[in-house]
């Protein structure tokens, strides 16, 4: 796990060691039965952020066991990814999936939250974070991109203001000039070993 996949940000002293273990965070996909059980005397609430290509149910593994020993988990989907693909729109787009988990924790009157990020969900939980800071204990990244000053975003244009050349390159492959196909462009391997069987399937 590099840096980024560790590094956490804490708003309050109290809660330095409030975070998930790491053996619970493997990657959501990955979650093992044999996981150890957490320790703690206090039920808390986690709002788990997906990455691309993804939706809340990538979760469902991690927010079992968390749910099991007493913890609110909270798994929402971005519009335009898992169940709710059909959503998509030439603009959807990061301000959205802010929104869009900002909205579940308002609606769910969520305090004291436990935000964590997976890979793109990084950029979304520093967007939920600055939103609704008064309502977020704690920020985790887990293997996510972490946005600084200067690589705020994913993809960043070149000095003379063009897109790089990957990029473009890839654009000429989009579905009907704004979506992607993941496995067109990435490969499995980049989620799970290639001897994963049951989770590549999934």
């Amino acid at each position: 796990m590099n840096d980024q996949a560790k590094h956490s940000l804490s708003r309050r002293a109290a809660l330095q060691h409030a975070a998930i273990p790491a053996a619970l965070l493997v990657a959501p996909q990955l979650a093992s039965a044999s996981a150890p059980a957490i320790q703690t005397a206090k039920a808390k609430t986690f709002v788990l952020v997906h990455g691309t290509w993804h939706g809340g149910w990538v979760w469902r593994q991690v927010a079992d066991k968390l749910q099991a020993k007493g913890h609110r988990v909270l798994t929402p989907t971005a519009t335009g990814c898992g169940e709710r693909a059909h959503l998509i729109r030439p603009d959807t787009n990061l301000t959205t999936h802010v929104q869009d988990v900002c909205a579940v924790i308002e609606a769910e009157d969520a305090e004291d939250v436990i935000l964590i990020g997976h890979s793109f969900g990084g950029l979304t939980i520093m967007g939920v974070a600055d939103r609704l800071g008064n309502r977020i204990a704690q920020i985790v990244f887990y293997d996510a991109f972490i946005p600084t000053r200067t690589r705020p975003a994913w993809v960043m244009q070149e000095a003379d203001g063009s897109w790089p050349k990957w990029w473009k390159d890839r654009q000429a492959h989009f579905i009907d000039g704004y979506k992607m196909n993941f496995f067109e462009h990435y490969p499995i391997k980049m989620l799970v070993p290639d001897d994963d069987a049951a989770n590549i399937a999934r």
